[in-house]
């Protein structure tokens, strides 16, 4: 009899380990189970993580004259990657302009408006890009039919147009919800508003 009272009472203890260890497991895979894109829906989106840069103001002006690409990035099932001059760097755009451009807003025909959507399109890629993403080649964007070239050298990651003109990247990327925002030091130019602008 005792020994059947142990054999039982040993039998009862694994059976309750063996259901304890099963519900460990089963929470421990539900609380390390972890979703990447789950994480980045709790994000902001590009247009709202662009107007709190106060870096990028300018560039956000030039968006205002953008209406159709301001909704793409307010898309949260978008996928970009944008290229966002800083203030300077459009400073230094406007300074090469001179009078009598002196801002965006001085931009008021529908073709110098018509410019500036395609000047903005041509700094947003069509997919988004992760710091640890980059690789060298060339990256379409939104500006129909043009593409920036990505690279690196002894200065870092950079972003040129198709004036081989260099801008290089901060790589303190931004992370939204739908996509990334690099800032540059360069405006990049496609060749239909240099045609344009220049």
């Amino acid at each position: 009899m005792e020994g059947g009272e142990h054999a039982d009472e040993d039998s009862g203890r694994e059976a309750e380990s063996g259901n304890n260890e099963g519900s460990g497991n089963a929470e421990g895979s539900t609380g390390s189970a972890s979703d990447p894109d789950t994480a980045r829906d709790d994000l902001p989106l590009l247009s709202e993580l662009l107007k709190d840069q106060q870096d990028l103001a300018r560039f956000v002006e030039a968006m205002v004259i953008s209406p159709e690409l301001h909704e793409l990035l307010a898309d949260t099932g978008g996928d970009y990657t944008v290229f966002a001059p800083t203030n300077a760097a459009i400073d230094e755009l406007f300074e090469s302009l001179g009078d009598p451009y002196n801002g965006f807003a001085d931009f008021e025909s529908s073709l110098e408006k018509e410019a500036i959507q395609q000047l903005v399109a041509y700094h947003v890629a069509s997919r988004s890009i992760a710091v640890g993403q980059l690789t060298e080649g060339q990256i379409p964007t939104l500006l129909a039919g043009e593409t920036i070239w990505v690279g690196q050298d002894a200065k870092g990651w950079y972003v040129m147009d198709g004036f081989l003109r260099k801008s290089y990247m901060d790589l303190a990327v931004l992370e939204a919800s739908n996509g990334y925002i690099y800032r540059i030091d360069k405006i990049l130019v496609p060749e239909v508003v240099r045609d344009y602008l220049f």
